[in-house]
């Protein structure tokens, strides 16, 4: 048993305020890759729920610590967690399958669906905008024993590798993707395709793929194509937050169909 020294530390560092709802799904992402890899360790269901504690909020980070339940029960002073060797583990595991993702080993890590999504949640916020960090640490008697940090470059490497491998693993093609930051490519003054895999409009979302593909609009939305054309601003210099569709032929991405429009950003915010 380790003692309450010892422990695993997410820090997050953001330049500009993120919003709550990335954060809450970075960490659900976060614990439930835990979860999944204390199930395929012990080759049975994850039977105690982990948990993850907001230990500091400072200007600039979020500090988190991971534990488990039966941990908060019996030591109620924080942080601390069952097994060194169960968190070195981990700590392995989660910065093996970054490093993949990212393009920065050539080592294959086996990894699922369910993987993927989590990744992309874990490192959303942190692709997001230049400065930001993820820092994973082990401390052991009040020391870093275990360190590893994942700029925004990286960041958004990983999330673009998670998500062109679960076109590779045969995501089902129905599955909406949230929250993306759609940038137009090209446009045309045709009224929104709805059907097919082409379209005269493209665009680029990085965490999907860096190459622009076709944009269609589920039918009922087609208002949301208007609504960007008729903006008194240039459509170029924004960024769209959109729920997609991505279309999937023969294992390639073709197109996105969008259907939802969440927001709109400046594209040269961080300039």
């Amino acid at each position: 048993m380790a003692d309450a020294t010892t422990y695993l530390q997410i820090k997050i560092e953001h330049v500009l305020p993120l919003e709550l709802g990335d954060v809450a799904a970075a960490l659900g992402g976060l614990s439930r890759q835990y979860e999944l890899f204390i199930e395929r360790r012990d080759g049975r269901e994850f039977g105690v729920r982990t948990k993850l504690y907001v230990q500091e909020i400072r200007p600039g980070s979020v500090d988190i610590t991971l534990i488990n339940d039966f941990a908060a029960t019996v030591a109620p002073v924080l942080p601390i967690i069952s097994d060194i060797k169960l968190l070195i583990g981990f700590f392995e595991h989660f910065r093996a399958m970054i490093d993949f993702f990212s393009g920065d080993t050539k080592t294959t890590v086996p990894v699922e669906i369910a993987d993927c999504n989590n990744v992309q949640k874990i490192v959303g916020p942190i692709s997001q905008q230049s400065g930001n960090g993820l820092q994973v640490n082990i401390f052991q008697n009040g020391k870093v024993t275990n360190n590893f940090i994942v700029d925004a470059g990286k960041a958004g490497r990983a999330a673009r590798g998670a998500a062109a491998h679960k076109v590779v693993l045969g995501q089902p093609i129905g599955e909406a993707l949230e929250n993306q930051l759609l940038m137009w490519d090209q446009t045309s003054k045709r009224d929104a395709k709805t059907k097919g895999t082409w379209s005269p409009d493209k665009a680029v979302i990085e965490a999907i793929d860096p190459k622009p593909r076709s944009v269609l609009f589920d039918e009922n939305v087609t208002q949301i194509k208007k609504r960007m054309m008729d903006d008194p601003e240039n459509m170029f210099q924004k960024i769209y937050i959109v729920d997609v569709l991505v279309i999937i032929t023969e294992g390639k991405i073709r197109a996105y169909k969008v259907i939802n429009l969440h927001g709109i950003l400046d594209r040269n915010a961080d300039d």
